[in-house]
C-alpha cells in the first residue's frame, strides 16, 4: 500500500513539472515573437509619418524653389545683370522665401560664372569663403541637389544645396538653405522617445543624417551602411527589421531623395516584462511541484482516513432506531429549506446579472454626455466595473457609412442589426487591444473611451492607431459597410470627459464633408498654441459686426483684446503672424461680401511683414479696419438718413389727405419700418405721427389762408374724425382755432394790400 502511495505522487509530480516547465517556454517564445510583431508594427507607422513630414518639408523647398528662380528680376540676376535695383529686387524675394520656410537660417544665392552672392544672413555673406570648401564639396558630388552636413570652425553646419534653374541644363546659380538641426528634434519628437531607443536617418550614401535618443553615433553609424545595403537590396520603400544580439531595429528602406529611416530599441526595454513573466511562471512552477508533492501525500492520507470512517459510519448505522429515521425525517426538513434559500439567492443573482449589463452601459453612456462632474460619479464607474484610467484618455465616436446609392438596400432593421454587430466588434477590439469601454449612443453611433495610466500621451497614441486602424480593417473585411471615426484631443483631466465626446462627435462631422471610411482627429492635437488661446473666428465675426454696426468703442476692445497674449509666455512670432495674417484675409474677404459697393483692397502680404510687433499689429487693424471703414459708414449712414426722411416727408405732403399709416407708406417706399422710425429719431427727434400731424397743420394752414375750404371739410380731408377734434388739434399745435387763424390772416394780407 505505501509503495503505490509513493507512485501516485512520483508521477503527479513529473507530470506537473513536464506541464509547466513547457507551457513556460512555449509562453516565452511566443510573447516574445508578438512583442517584436507589435514592435515593429507600431514603429513602422511612426517611421512613415517621419519620412512623409521630412520629405514633405524638402519637398516644399524644392517647390518655393521653382517659383522663386520664375521672378523676372532672378532671371535676369541669372543672366549677369546685377543692376543695383535688380539685386535689391532677388535680395528682397529671397528674404520672403526665407520667412516662409521654418527651421531655415539663412538663404544664400550665388552666381557661379560671376562670382556674385546675395545672403539673409549678413554674417553669412562676410564668413563666405569658409563655405567655399563645402560649394567645392557639392561640385565634386555632381548632382543636381544635396543634404550635406560638415562642421565650419568646428561649429556643425547642415546646408540643402541645389542648381538653378532647375530645368535647364546651363545652371549658373547655386541656392544653399541652411538647415537649422531643430528641425529633426520637431519631427523625431526627441522628448517622447521611449527608454533605451532612439531614431536615426541615414542619407542616399549610408551616412548618418541625425541620431535621436539613446545610442550615440559611434554606435549608430556601425548599423547605418548595413541598413542601407538592406534597404536597397529589399527595395524601395520597404520595411525589414534587424535582430542583433541586444538591439532590435526597424528600418525603412530608400524612398524619394534616397534616405532610410529607422528606429533602434534594446531588448531589455522591450522584453523585460516577458523575462520577468518567464521568471515568475518558473517560480510558479516550483511552488505548484512542491505543493503538489505535499498536497498528493495528504490528499492520499485523507482519503484511505475518510474511507474507513465512512464505512464504520455505514455499518454502525445499518439496523437505525426509529428515533433515527425521525431525526433523518427532521434533518430533511432543514434540507429542503436550506434548498429553497439557495434557489432564491441563484435566482435573485441570475436576475442581477441580466440587469447589471444594461445599467452598466447606461452609466457609461452618462458618464460620456455628463462628464465625470464630482468624483462620486467616477466612484460609482469604478464599483460597476466601467474601465477608466487615472492617466490620459480620449473618447472615439464610430458610425456606419451606408453610401447614397444603396440607402434604400437597407431597412429599419438591418441597420440596428448591423449597428449592433459593430458595437461588438468594437468591444472586442477594445478589449483586446486597449483599456476601455464601448457602448452603444442610441442617435446611430458608438461611443467609446480609452485610457492608459501613463501620463505622457505617447502609450496611447499608439493605442488608439492599433484600435481604429484594426476596427476598420475588420469592419471592411467582414460587413458590407465601412465605419467613420472621430477622435478626440488627449487629455489628463478626468473632468473634462464630456468635451472630449463632444470633440469625437464633432471631428466625426468632418465625413459630411470628406469622404467616409477614415479616422477624423480633433483639430490642433499637436499645436503648441491651441485656439482657445487666440479665438480667430470669434474675433473676426464680432469685429466684423461692431464694424457694420459704427460700433468703434467696441471694435477697438475687440482689437485691444489681443494684447492679452503679452502675459502668454513662450510664443514664436512666426505663429502669431501667421494667425494675425489670416485674420487680415479673414476680414478682407467679409468686409468685401458685406460691403460690397466699397472697393476693398487687401493688405498686400509685404506690407503685412513689416509688421514687426504686437502693438504695430493693432495700430495697423485699428486704422486699417476700424477708423476708415466706420468713417465711411457714418457719412454713408447719416446720407442715408437725411434721404430717407426728405422721402418721408415728400410723400406725407402727396398724401396727406389719405390714411397714412407708417407700416403702408414703408412698404410703398421699400423702406424698413425700423429704419424709418431711427431717420425720424436722428433728424428730426420726432415720431411719424408727430411728422404727420405737423405736415397736416401746415396743409390746414395754407388752405385756410388761400382757400375758402369750411373747417368740417378740412378736417374730412385730413382725416379727422370730426371738426371740434380738428380744432383742438390746430390750436394746440397754432395757438388759435382755426377760424380765427383764417380771420387774421386774411387781415394781415388785406392790410398789406
Amino acid at each position: 500500500m505505501a509503495s503505490k502511495k509513493l507512485q501516485t505522487v512520483t508521477i503527479i509530480l513529473m507530470i506537473t513539472a513536464i506541464c509547466i516547465m513547457s507551457i513556460s517556454i512555449v509562453m516565452y517564445n511566443i510573447t516574445v515573437d508578438s512583442i517584436k510583431q507589435e514592435v515593429e508594427s507600431a514603429y513602422r507607422v511612426s517611421l512613415q509619418n517621419t519620412r512623409e513630414r521630412i520629405e514633405s518639408y524638402f519637398r516644399s523647398i524644392d517647390q518655393l524653389t521653382l517659383q522663386f528662380e520664375k521672378i523676372p528680376e532672378v532671371v535676369q540676376f541669372t543672366q549677369g545683370n546685377f543692376d543695383p535695383v535688380i539685386l535689391g529686387t532677388v535680395l528682397n524675394q529671397a528674404y520672403r522665401l526665407h520667412a516662409s520656410l521654418d527651421y531655415v537660417d539663412n538663404v544664400l544665392i550665388y552666381h557661379d560664372e560671376y562670382r556674385e552672392s546675395i545672403s539673409t544672413n549678413q554674417d553669412m555673406s562676410k564668413r563666405y569663403t569658409e563655405f567655399s570648401p563645402l560649394l567645392e564639396k557639392f561640385e565634386q558630388m555632381n548632382t543636381d541637389k544635396a543634404y550635406i552636413k560638415t562642421e565650419l570652425e568646428g561649429i556643425p553646419i547642415s546646408v540643402f544645396i541645389r542648381k538653378l534653374p532647375v530645368f535647364s541644363q546651363a545652371q549658373k546659380l547655386t541656392i544653399v538653405f541652411q538647415i537649422n538641426q531643430a528641425l529633426f528634434d520637431r519631427i523625431l519628437g526627441s522628448g517622447a522617445i521611449v527608454e533605451n531607443s532612439g531614431y536615426f536617418i541615414m542619407d542616399e550614401e549610408g551616412e548618418l543624417v541625425t541620431n535621436r535618443g539613446y545610442f550615440g553615433n559611434e554606435e549608430v553609424m556601425k548599423w547605418a551602411g548595413q541598413i542601407h545595403a538592406a534597404g536597397i537590396a529589399n527595395g524601395n520603400d520597404s520595411s525589414n527589421v534587424l535582430n542583433l544580439q541586444d538591439t532590435f531595429i526597424t528600418y525603412l528602406g530608400p524612398s524619394y531623395n534616397g534616405w532610410s529611416y529607422a528606429y533602434a530599441v534594446s531588448n531589455s526595454s522591450f522584453l523585460h516584462k516577458a523575462d520577468d513573466l518567464r521568471n515568475i511562471v518558473l517560480l510558479i512552477a516550483v511552488l505548484l511541484f512542491l505543493l503538489a508533492a505535499v498536497l498528493s501525500f495528504a490528499t492520499t492520507q485523507w482519503l484511505w482516513r475518510g474511507w474507513y470512517r465512512i464505512k464504520s459510519l455505514l455499518d454502525n448505522n445499518a439496523a437505525a432506531a426509529p428515533e433515527t429515521i425521525h431525526s433523518s425525517n427532521e434533518f430533511k426538513d432543514y434540507l429542503a429549506k436550506v434548498q429553497t434559500i439557495v434557489n432564491r439567492s441563484e435566482l435573485l443573482k441570475k436576475q442581477t446579472d441580466e440587469m447589471l449589463p444594461q445599467l452598466k452601459e447606461a452609466l457609461s453612456l452618462s458618464l460620456l454626455e455628463t462628464g465625470a462632474v464630482s468624483s462620486e460619479v467616477m466612484e460609482k464607474a469604478k464599483q460597476y466595473g466601467i474601465l477608466v484610467q487615472e492617466g490620459t484618455y480620449c473618447c472615439l465616436c464610430i458610425i456606419n457609412d451606408y453610401p447614397q446609392e444603396e440607402q434604400g438596400m437597407y431597412t429599419a432593421w438591418d441597420k440596428t442589426t448591423l449597428e449592433y454587430g459593430v458595437l461588438l466588434v468594437i468591444k472586442e477590439v477594445i478589449e483586446a487591444h486597449a483599456y476601455g469601454f464601448a457602448v452603444n449612443s442610441q442617435k446611430g453611433h458608438v461611443a467609446a473611451m480609452l485610457s492608459s495610466s501613463q501620463k505622457e500621451p505617447a502609450e496611447l497614441t499608439e493605442t488608439i492607431v492599433k484600435v481604429t486602424q484594426t476596427i476598420r480593417q475588420f469592419i471592411q473585411q467582414y460587413f458590407p459597410v465601412t465605419v467613420s471615426i472621430g477622435v478626440s484631443k488627449i487629455r489628463t483631466d478626468l473632468s473634462l470627459i464630456k468635451l472630449s465626446y463632444n470633440e469625437a462627435l464633432e471631428a466625426l462631422n468632418q465625413k459630411h464633408i470628406s469622404t467616409g471610411d477614415q479616422v477624423f482627429y480633433s483639430q490642433d492635437a499637436a499645436e503648441p498654441y491651441a485656439d482657445e488661446q487666440f479665438p480667430l473666428r470669434e474675433i473676426e465675426n464680432n469685429l466684423i459686426h461692431a464694424i457694420m454696426t459704427r460700433n468703434e468703442a467696441h471694435a477697438y476692445s475687440l482689437v485691444e483684446n489681443l494684447y492679452m497674449l503679452k502675459d502668454k509666455k513662450n510664443i514664436p512670432y512666426k505663429w502669431f503672424q501667421s494667425k494675425m495674417i489670416e485674420l487680415t484675409q479673414l476680414l478682407s474677404h467679409q468686409l468685401k461680401q458685406h460691403w460690397k459697393e466699397r472697393n476693398i483692397h487687401e493688405p498686400s502680404l509685404d506690407d503685412l511683414l513689416q509688421l514687426a510687433t504686437l502693438d504695430e499689429w493693432v495700430n495697423f487693424m485699428k486704422s486699417y479696419f476700424i477708423d476708415g471703414p466706420i468713417d465711411e459708414l457714418e457719412k454713408q449712414h447719416q446720407a442715408n438718413i437725411m434721404t430717407t426722411t426728405n422721402r418721408l416727408k415728400d410723400y406725407i405732403a402727396d398724401h396727406a389727405e389719405t390714411d397714412l399709416q407708417l407700416n403702408h407708406v414703408c412698404k410703398a417706399l421699400h423702406i424698413p419700418a425700423s429704419f424709418a422710425k431711427q431717420a425720424l429719431k436722428e433728424t428730426m427727434d420726432a415720431t411719424f405721427s408727430e411728422l404727420v400731424l405737423s405736415m397736416r397743420i401746415e396743409k390746414s394752414k395754407q388752405w385756410l389762408a388761400n382757400e375758402d375750404y369750411s373747417i368740417e371739410e378740412i378736417a374730412k380731408r385730413l382725416y379727422y374724425s370730426n371738426a371740434q377734434n380738428f380744432s383742438r388739434t390746430f390750436k394746440k399745435a397754432v395757438g388759435i382755432p382755426p377760424g380765427q387763424y383764417r380771420v387774421n390772416t386774411r387781415a394781415d394780407r388785406t392790410g398789406n394790400e
